[in-house]
């Protein structure tokens, strides 16, 4: 869970970092912090906080996690709880609702 939430911060400050820069404010970071975690999510597996600590998000089923997938684990994400709340296997709500798991890459 730790790797978890450093990536997480990771993610965040980045996200920080390009809506200050862009936009002079902080208040684009979430907009961005989530177009980051879906996109990316979506395409590769993984974001930013996450290839640097050596994690991705993969299907149970071993496709790629793919849009659809990726934007109901986003909206969970970003509803906070749902990825506070995990299973014996660590996995958030989040995870389980988009039949995905966060493994070491």
């Amino acid at each position: 869970m730790g790797r978890r939430l450093l990536a997480l911060l990771i993610d965040w400050l980045v996200c920080m970092v390009i809506a200050l820069a862009a936009f002079r404010t902080q208040f684009w970071t979430l907009p961005i912090f989530a177009a980051e975690t879906y996109l990316l999510t979506a395409l590769t597996g993984f974001t930013l906080g996450k290839r640097l600590l050596g994690m991705r998000v993969a299907r149970l089923d071993g496709r790629p996690v793919g849009f659809l997938w990726a934007l109901v684990r986003t909206l969970l994400l970003l509803a906070v709880l749902p990825a506070l709340i995990t299973d014996r296997d660590l996995r958030g709500w989040h995870d389980r609702a988009a039949n995905t798991i966060v493994i070491r890459a």
